[in-house]
């Protein structure tokens, strides 16, 4: 032999195919109607990033923090949903009402 190595095969690393720690995200899907949501987040002081309503039903939630997120995970507890859900593709909006 030629005194190296043979190659080593492993897989290549995909991040965005491995499942999300529903812990390090600051987005959630929930079961509430977008006003509700926004209501429930602006009762409580949850800074909201983004916001829409979802094909399938319900709203796709992203807050301004981690911690923000985490809250709204223990105040939307019974709302989540689990899974996959039908978005539409993202579209700028104005922030200004989530205020």
């Amino acid at each position: 032999m030629n005194g190296k190595s043979p190659p080593t095969t492993r897989e290549p690393s995909r991040p965005w195919m491995d499942t999300m720690n529903p812990r390090i995200t600051r987005a959630m899907n929930l079961k509430l109607g977008e006003q509700e949501v926004i209501d429930r987040c602006h009762r409580k002081a949850i800074p909201i990033s983004a916001i829409e309503t979802l094909l399938s039903g319900g709203t796709h939630l992203v807050c301004l923090t981690i911690e923000g997120a985490d809250e709204a995970r223990q105040l939307f507890k019974h709302e989540i949903i689990e899974g996959r859900v039908r978005r539409a593709s993202f579209q700028q909006i104005d922030t200004t009402r989530l205020r």
